[in-house]
Order: structure tokens, then sequence, then C-alpha cells
């Protein structure tokens, strides 16, 4: 309505609100209505008219049925009274029934006991996660609140589809069952439907599902048709049929597949595969016809390359295995894009025809690249009170001069304070930093061999309470694919470590003990490490098929000798050493069923000494114990076997001494109940076995045991010596590999040198 007033005109509009609405559930016996009311699904801001209403009931209806109520009844009815429209969904809720038994009489295609099986996974198979919300989960919500208060009841998880009676997905189920037969060849399968007797009192029914099979049906010829440029014999060695053997839909499609496969690989790019089948129905037999349109074979015309902005054409076009004017090959293209991707300077690669929907002889091959960025720096600072004021530096090239090679380096530097660090007291200032620098290059390419090669300078400085440590070393390797699973690596180092050990009492890190196994003095060592990998796995990351093997072969030799400088430069080592040193490793993976895998590995090693009067450092020696050897000890802690005697003698002599006299510092430590630092051995042995039990989802179990023993002297070398660990851990398993946890028990300790009972790890990777 208009009404006149004196500043305009005012608009008064009628507003009726009509019936308020209300919703009831009638009749519900198991569930409370506020956890039925969360199912009708009506959202507050949405119609409700008669469609949504129905809806709302087979939502109900749904609830009810997942929940082994297949009788469940809802009706709807709608009154107004007293000012208010009331939904009432009256609910009859019928007896709880599950399924006991199926049964499959005269079927003849497939044993009963599969096809029950199958029945159950495919009902299983898309079963809907139960989702609780709603009214129902406010208001246990807003209960659980108040202390003391009732919580209502959580209505139960909808059951498993294969153990209620649902007609609808039992009739979906059933005909599926017939579609995977009728693939399978039995061409006039069908269903004659199904009954189901209901025991009410027991709560549970018997179903019975009547299949008629007909006979199978056999392929009796196969034809090609089409095929020009490529023979016959070729297209028939592609087929995964045979005259005589049944008509098997996924056969078919497989050896359409395959088809259309070497038409690509050989350039016909365009080719077209049909299937058809020629079906005598009396004779139950089959001729299976492909029929072929080849199209034009591609050859390559131009090859253009884009987004190089700072990376050389020359560099790009290497890497790049087709050619113009060849055939097109997508194995080829698919490798030059990985070639690419692997030079380390483009973020993407990306290679495609020109017009490639146009069917054409001669396609110009376009080579789109996305350059990294050319350069990173990251600089920083921070403080330390065990190492002081620091800073430190990393800077990245992927490209050095366009050429696709790879510069990396990082520095850091210490100034540990004399406040935390009362060794240094009386150190000159320029005497207390300590210090690393790391410079990498790497280039993909080693011409003329297809290697990858890679070039490490590092050099440390080190002030430690228990010693001093400055090191130099220089590692230069390639890496030359033989095969795509053979694969050689070769790697030069040249390293000199200068230490001074202070005999002081000081808490050690494994790298520090790691350290303090070269000899006081200057070691001054040249290694050169053949390595030749067979990796025939299913998978790298976590193998369940197949054997991998590795082994190596190092030669070591010191450079010359105490107080002298070679080239006026290096300085001579203090300790000779001329030896090799080899080692080698097989491991086998066989699956025992789709969830349980045996993994079996064997390695062993020995030092073999070119010389008489050749030492071998304790870093080039062999060591045992941790997650990759033996898990019942804790890294590198086995102790070899022809020395541990002595060490036990020494603990013994220290414990038995009131004098002390001859008494070593290893026995005191021994006798004190402290294990004795393993030095490692010149030879060992280990071999174990696990079994993987997949647990579901990406969890697996592993039970394990691993035998093994090392050995200073080689000679006594025994392999009828072997000490037993073994122990169980959880595998999950990640893109990088599984990461474990294991508990190891050492199964015969030795107390004499205080060996400990077991061993708890945490790795990525199994063998």
């Amino acid at each position: 309505a208009l009404a006149a007033a004196p500043d305009g005109v005012r608009v008064a509009i009628p507003v009726a609100p009509g019936p308020r609405i209300e919703l009831r559930i009638l009749g519900a016996r198991r569930f409370e209505e506020p956890a039925l009311r969360a199912q009708l699904g009506l959202p507050e801001d949405a119609p409700l008219d008669a469609p949504a209403i129905d809806a709302a009931a087979d939502r109900l209806r749904a609830f009810y049925r997942a929940r082994g109520h297949a009788l469940a009844r809802v009706d709807v009815e709608e009154r107004t009274a007293r000012g208010a429209r009331w939904i009432l969904f009256h609910v009859d809720e019928g007896p709880y029934l599950g399924l006991r038994e199926v049964r499959f009489p005269g079927a003849t295609a497939r044993a009963e006991g599969w096809l029950r099986e199958e029945l159950r996974r495919i009902l299983d198979e898309d079963a809907p996660p139960a989702v609780e919300g709603g009214e129902a989960g406010t208001a246990r919500a807003i209960a659980a609140a108040f202390p003391g208060a009732r919580t209502r009841e959580v209505p139960p998880p909808a059951l498993a589809p294969s153990r209620v009676l649902d007609e609808g997905a039992l009739d979906r189920a059933i005909a599926r069952l017939v579609d995977d037969e009728r693939a399978d060849g039995w061409l006039e399968a069908a269903s004659a439907g199904w009954t189901a007797e209901l025991d009410a009192r027991a709560g549970v029914a018997d179903l019975t599902i009547r299949l008629a099979d007909g006979a199978r049906t056999l392929v009796e010829a196969i034809a090609w048709e089409g095929n020009v440029r490529v023979p016959l014999a070729d297209l028939a060695r592609q087929s995964r049929l045979a005259p005589g053997q049944p008509l098997v839909a996924d056969q078919v499609e497989g050896t359409r597949t395959a088809i259309l496969r070497l038409y690509l690989a050989r350039g016909f790019l365009f080719a077209r595969v049909e299937a058809r089948e020629e079906v005598d129905p009396a004779r139950h037999r089959a001729t299976v016809h492909f029929l072929v349109a080849e199209g034009p074979q591609v050859r390559i015309g131009r090859i253009v390359v884009t987004g190089n902005v700072r990376t050389r054409d020359d560099v790009v076009r290497r890497a790049i295995e087709v050619h113009e004017g060849e055939v097109y090959d997508p194995e080829a293209v698919s490798r030059t894009q990985a070639a690419l991707l692997g030079l380390g300077v483009f973020r993407s690669v990306g290679l495609r025809l020109q017009e490639p929907e146009r069917p054409e002889a001669v396609k110009d091959l376009v080579v789109e690249l996305a350059e990294r960025p050319w350069l990173t720096v990251a600089p920083g600072a921070g403080f330390s009170i065990a190492d002081g004021p620091r800073a430190f530096l990393e800077v990245g090239e992927p490209n050095l001069l366009g050429r696709a090679l790879e510069l990396d380096g990082t520095a850091k530097v210490n100034y540990p304070l004399t406040l935390f660090r009362p060794d240094l007291v009386g150190v000159p200032p320029d005497g207390r930093w300590e210090g690393r620098a790391d410079v990498g290059l790497r280039a993909p390419h080693l011409d003329p061999l297809p290697a990858a090669s890679r070039l490490d300078v590092v050099a440390e400085r080190l002030r430690r309470p228990a010693y001093q440590m400055s090191d130099v070393s220089t590692i230069l390797s390639a890496d030359v694919p033989i095969t795509a699973r053979i694969s050689l690596s070769l790697q030069y180092e040249l390293g000199v470590y200068d230490l001074l050990k202070s005999g002081e009492e000081a808490f050690l890190t494994q790298i520090d003990i790691e350290r303090l196994r070269f000899d006081a003095g200057i070691t001054t060592l040249q290694a050169f490490r053949p390595v030749l990998t067979l990796d025939f796995r299913d998978s790298p990351t976590n193998p369940r098929l197949g054997w991998f093997a590795t082994g190596f072969a190092e030669l070591d030799h010191s450079l010359g000798t105490g107080g002298t400088r070679i080239l006026g430069v290096i300085p001579g080592s203090d300790i000779h050493t001329d030896m090799v040193k080899v080692q080698g490793t097989v491991s086998g993976y066989v699956p025992l069923d789709p969830t349980l895998v045996l993994a079996v590995s064997v390695r062993g090693g020995r030092v073999i000494p070119l010389d008489p009067a050749s030492r071998t450092i304790i870093p080039r020696r062999f060591f045992l114990g941790g997650a990759d050897s033996m898990r019942g000890y804790e890294e590198e802690e086995m102790i070899p076997a022809d020395v541990r005697p002595l060490y036990a003698a020494e603990g013994n002599h220290c414990a038995s001494s009131l004098s002390g006299v001859g008494c070593t510092s290893r026995g005191q430590a021994t006798a004190a109940g402290v294990m004795p630092v393993s030095e490692g051995g010149e030879a060992f042995f280990l071999a174990k076995g696990e079994l993987r039990q997949s647990l579901g989802g990406s969890l697996e179990l592993g039970l394990f045991v691993d035998l093994g023993n090392l050995w200073l002297n080689p000679d006594a070398f025994d392999v009828l010596a072997l000490r037993p660990n073994a122990g169980a851990g959880l595998r999950f398993v990640t893109p990088v590999g599984p990461a474990a946890l294991d508990l190891g028990f050492n199964l015969d300790p030795d107390r004499r040198v205080n060996e400990r009972a077991y061993g708890v790890h945490f790795t990525i990777g199994l063998f």
C-alpha cells in the first residue's frame, strides 16, 4: 500500500508468516529421535516441498537398511493444527535381519565359494563412510559440556553391505556378477532372480541367487584388417588371444591396446584400432576382427626449442634423443624429457607436436622449457652455547656459463667463547675459530660418455675439548648407466687429515667418535672405488619382487711420508696404507601371498693388504651394529670376535686388581660396566632375513633375524661363529621408502664386555 508522507511516499508491504512447520519422527524404538532427525538431511534454507520430504523419507529408510532393518518402512503424513503444519514420519522398523548364508544353486561357470566371496567384495566395495552430525551430534556435544549430564546414545555405524539385506545393493551386485561372467566368455549368462528365507526370531536371512550360465564361447579365429605398413606377423605377436581359448573381454581389449601401442611406437600417431566380435550363438564360437586405420607415418620436421634464455642451445640439443627427419618415436621423446629434466636446469619441460590434431606425415616438434632461478643466495647467523656466534652462507648456481653445470656451496664459521669453553682459555683469538666449507660442481654429462659427474671439495677445522682436527678432501665421481638396471659408479678421493688428541674427558657425539678413529698426526690418503650395481627389483623404495646386487673394490694408498711435502703443497702421511677393501651384497624378495613378502640379504667384506707394512686405519675398517646390519646393537657397536676375549680379560684384570697395576683405561671402563668402543674389523659376514606383513593401508609388520660377525684378523674368519639377533618392527610406507621402527634383541649377549640385550632403531628405507 502507498501512503503520502510529508517527505515523500511511504510503502507498506504486508507479510504473513504462514503456519509454523514442525518435524516429528514417530514409531522409532531402536534409535533416538535426534539421531534420526539428523538423517533427514533437510537444510534450513531449502524449500520444504513434496520432493524434498520424499527424499528425506528415503534417506531415513536407507539409514535403517544399512543397520540391518531390511523391512523398515517410513510413511509421511502432513497435519495442520493450532496454526502449525506438522510433517510426521511414521517409522515401522521391522525386525533386524543379518545375512547368514548365500547360496548359488545351479551355477556352473564359477565355484560357489568364489561367487560368494566376489559378491561380498562387490557389496562392500562402494560402502559410503558413516558420518555423524546434525542435531544428534550437537545435542551430545552440549550434554557432554555439563558434568554428570547423560549424553545421548550414539547410533551404531552402518554395517558392511555384505552383512545386511539391501534389495537395491543386492540387485546391483548380482548385475555386476553377471557382467563379469559375460566378459569372461559366458555370453549367455543371466540372473534368474533371488529369494530370501527370513527367520525373524533368529534375526537372520538366507539368500538363494539363481544364475543361468549357459555354455562358454570360445575363440574360433582372429583376423586383422586394414594393416598395410605393419606386417601381419608383427600384429599377431601382440595378440593376447588364441583360437580355442575363451572369449575374454579383457584379452580382446588388451590385444587392441597392444596393436595401437605398436603403431604409435612406429610413428603412426593417428592410427585407430577397433575390435569387433562375430559370434555364432548356436556353436558358441566367435571370430574376433581387429580393424586398423593406419593413417600417415609421422616424421619430425623441425625441432624448435623455446624458453632456454640462459642455457646454451647446444646443451639442450645434445640431450634431445630425436632428430629431424626421423620417424616420431614416443619412447625417445619420453627419454628426451627425462634427460632435459635431469640436467637440473629446467623447472618444467614439455615436448609437443605442432597442430597435433591434424593428420600429417611431417610434424614440427616444439620443445618448451622453463628455467630455474639462475642464482640462489641464503645467508644467516646464529648463536650456540657450545659453538658461540656463528655465520653461514649457502649459494647455488644451477646453470654455470649456460652449460648446465650446477655449482653449489655452503660455508659456516663458529667462534666458541671461553665463557662456555674453558678448554680454549689461553688459546689465541685467531686459533679459536671453527669452520667448514663445501663446494660442489655437477655436470650432467661427461663427454664422450653418457655419464653424470661431480666434484666436491670439503675443508673443515674443528676445535673440540677432546681433539683438534683439520681436514681437506676432494672427491671426484662419475655415474655410468650401462643399462636400465645395471650401473657403474667410479669415485676418486684424496684426503688430508691432521688430528691432535688432547686426552681430555668430554662428551662425544657419534661424529666425534668417527673423527677420533683417525690416527694422531697427519693421514694423507687417496682411494679409488668402482661400484657395480645390478637392480632387478620391482621397486627401489619398497621392493616386493626381484633381486639386487652391488659390490665394490676400493684401492687405498697413502701418499708420501711424515715430514715431507708432495709437490711442495700436500703434506706426506705419517701412516703407511696400501690395501684393497672389497665388499659385496646380494638381496632377494619373494612374495609369499599378496600381503606377505620374504626378504633375504647376504653381505660380506674383507681388507686385503698389498704391502706387509700396510696399516688399515680405523675409518677404512668394517663395522657392524645398527639399523642396517645387526639390530640388537647400537650403531657400529659390535666388537670383533677375535678381540672380544682380550677386552674381557682386561676388564676381569681391572675388576680383580687391588693395585691397578697393568690396568688399561679400556679395562677400567669394562670393569665399571661400560661396553668398550669398537675399533672395527677387517673382515665381516652378515645374513639377514625378514618377513613383511601388510597390516592394511601404509602400515606393515616386520619380523626379522640377523646373523653376523666381525673379525679384526681376516684369517680368524669363521662363518660358523655368527652372532644371532632377532626382533620385530613396524614400517610406514612413504614415497621415499618405508619409515621403520625396529626393536632388535641380542639373543646371546656377552656379559663379559657388557653387551646390551636389545637395540631400538628408527630409519628410512629397508634392505
